[in-house]
């Protein structure tokens, strides 16, 4: 015999009770009934776009974005196991204040040897050092030196934060009288100040290499002001650069330190990828390491130590993403950037210059649908055009329905190219990018 209980079947037996599923029963009666045999169809796969993070490329590209690490390997951990770590995170510049010329002879020599780069950053190089020209003419012609530190975001005026842009000017050219070699950058950070201020800073000094920092590490339910600026800013700098026919590069926080919160995948993504649509040739990491002298920083890729934390493996895995692209973005010109599927009242990017412009898409993308806002960019490369799609947003998924002609392709992280899929979630700061010939 057998009874119901809890839409559960007891049969009874002699040793018991079996207890089996009601409706599994009756789906067994009924298609016994019907002599019919039942297929069961799975569900797909949401198709999810981080689905390859960390994968490597088939074929890597020659050129590379840059991947710049502040305080770098510290000066008291100096050994080549400390570079070797630095190497295999993916990053390409070396940058750290060092404090005299014994330590630079052998942050080059292991930069060399792993085939890194240095920017020359000492006590010995600070402005009006009486050991400025001895310590330049030592070094410059190491062929790991990549160039020289000037100042990290002068001011206009005279501040108790750092030193004034005509500061800056100056020791920019007390540097070149000594090392003439344009290939050398003269490495001057600037932050979010007017753009009078950054045209005052690149008409008395020669930049080869423009550096911006903003940091909008919190998302918009947080702090919307700061997330809105962050568009604004960003743009500021790609067109002053585009202007000057100069590279730039942006940062990245990756150290939870004074009010910055900790880095996640996502936000460390959405730094990356807004960057890069805007035109950036390198992405400066702040920080890898904890800098000297400072107790509040934390969770960063490499401890106070030095030894490797959970946020390395993450940057790495960052970095392999930017070098597996690298020959989309590398060396690109951007057409335009515009932000999509935005309300009229959205301050993320009513106060920007191109976003007020109505998205025109290229021919060979039909239609994009997606349920919250994001960031286009349409960047062209040889005989090649890309369309950057960027999920802006830290928190939220951007389900997305993409129509395109049959000629365009998706570019997966390992560099791959594939048919495109009309429906996929962007996950929250990550990228799609579409590729067709000109």
């Amino acid at each position: 015999m057998f009874l119901i209980k809890n839409d559960k079947i007891q049969i009874k037996t002699n040793g018991g009770f079996i207890v089996y599923s009601f409706s599994i029963l009756l789906l067994y009666f009924f298609s016994c009934a019907q002599k019919e045999e039942i297929k069961i169809v799975k569900p797909l796969a949401v198709v999810m776009s981080d689905d390859l993070l960390g994968t490597k490329p088939l074929a890597p590209s020659a050129d590379q974005i840059e991947r710049v690490a502040w305080c770098g390997v510290q000066y008291d951990q100096l050994t080549r196991k400390r570079f070797e770590d630095f190497k295999n995170c993916g990053l390409t510049i070396n940058y750290n204040l060092y404090q005299n010329s014994e330590q630079l002879e052998l942050v080059l020599k292991f930069s060399q040897e792993l085939g890194i780069k240095t920017i020359l950053h000492s006590e010995d190089t600070q402005p009006n050092h009486p050991k400025l020209a001895e310590t330049i003419q030592k070094f410059k012609n190491h062929p790991a030196l990549l160039g020289y530190s000037i100042m990290d975001e002068p001011q206009r005026n005279k501040n108790n934060f750092t030193g004034t842009i005509d500061e800056a000017i100056a020791h920019a050219k007390a540097v070149r009288a000594l090392d003439p070699n344009k290939d050398h950058i003269l490495y001057v950070t600037n932050n979010y100040i007017p753009l009078e201020d950054i045209e005052y800073l690149d008409a008395g000094l020669d930049r080869k290499i423009l550096s911006f920092d903003y940091y909008p590490t919190w998302p918009y339910s947080i702090a919307p002001a700061n997330y809105n600026n962050w568009f604004l800013a960003t743009e500021i700098e790609a067109n002053h650069a585009k202007k000057l026919g100069k590279k730039w590069w942006g940062f990245a926080v990756t150290a939870k330190h004074l009010s910055y919160p900790t880095a996640t995948l996502s936000n460390l993504r959405a730094q990356v990828f807004v960057n890069l649509a805007y035109g950036a040739q390198g992405i400066e990491y702040f920080t890898y390491s904890v800098p000297k002298g400072t107790a509040d920083y934390v969770n960063t890729p490499v401890n106070a130590n030095g030894d490797t934390t959970e946020f390395y493996t993450q940057l790495k895995n960052i970095n392999n993403e930017i070098k597996n692209l690298s020959f989309v973005f590398a060396n690109a010109t951007v057409e335009w950037t515009q932000h999509h599927n935005y309300q009229k009242d959205d301050p993320a990017v009513s106060i920007t210059v191109t976003s007020k412009k109505t998205v025109i898409l290229p021919t060979q993308i039909k239609k994009i649908q997606t349920s919250i806002p994001i960031l286009l960019a349409l960047l062209s490369k040889n005989d090649d055009n890309y369309l950057v799609v960027v999920n802006r947003d830290f928190e939220k998924n951007a389900d997305t329905f993409i129509e395109v002609e049959p000629s365009v392709k998706r570019i997966l992280k390992t560099g791959v190219a594939v048919n495109a899929e009309p429906h996929i979630n962007i996950r929250p700061g990550d990228a799609l990018i579409y590729t067709w010939k000109k």
